[in-house]
């Protein structure tokens, strides 16, 4: 008896040995087929155990990889709209500013012309309403001067011919004559 329990015993620890190597083969085996062959892995798909160990985790990835740059795809062609829209918007609105700009510049000319002529006309007026007071009586033209304002009066003298200017400012009240004087004096410096 006490063969038989050794004969048992010696028998079942090979046994136990052997399957422990196999379950380590296995697991070694599907390790390897999970994370390292491409090609030892479809071979172990095919195989009716071994596949359902296996998988197909690799076309699961592809695929989600391949949805992914189809949506990527599709947001970078959408930007690419929407940066077009934009670009078109921007170059309508700088066309729009050309315009403007040049109806400013067309508009400044037309004013800096009229001004000219405004200028060139009221140099003339002075000059015809000079020639006036030259033309009246040098008591009438005081008078009116007496009325103006300072810098309006020596506007006219200026126009007038020294003697014409001294007839009337001596016809003209004392203290406008004098302030006048003061002012025109400080005016041809």
């Amino acid at each position: 008896m006490v063969k038989e329990k050794r004969t048992a015993r010696g028998i079942g620890r090979p046994l136990v040995i052997i399957f422990i190597i196999l379950i380590i083969a296995v697991a070694s085996f599907g390790a390897y087929i999970q994370w390292g062959g491409s090609g030892l892995q479809q071979w172990a798909g095919s195989l009716p155990v071994v596949s359902s160990l296996v998988g197909d985790n690799e076309s699961a990835g592809t695929e989600q990889q391949t949805e992914k740059v189809i949506e990527y795809k599709a947001r970078v062609k959408e930007q690419r709209k929407k940066i077009a829209n934009l670009e078109q918007s921007v170059n309508g609105k700088e066309q729009q500013v050309e315009r403007l700009e040049d109806q400013v510049t067309a508009l400044q000319q037309r004013l800096a012309q009229q001004n000219g002529e405004k200028s060139t006309e009221t140099v003339e007026k002075k000059g015809n309403v000079a020639k006036v007071y030259a033309e009246m009586p040098p008591q009438n033209a005081a008078d009116i001067l007496n009325q103006l304002e300072n810098n309006e009066a020596i506007h006219i003298l200026s126009q007038l011919k020294p003697e014409v200017a001294a007839l009337i400012m001596a016809k003209m009240d004392k203290e406008k004559a004098a302030k006048l004087t003061v002012l025109w004096t400080g005016n041809s410096q």
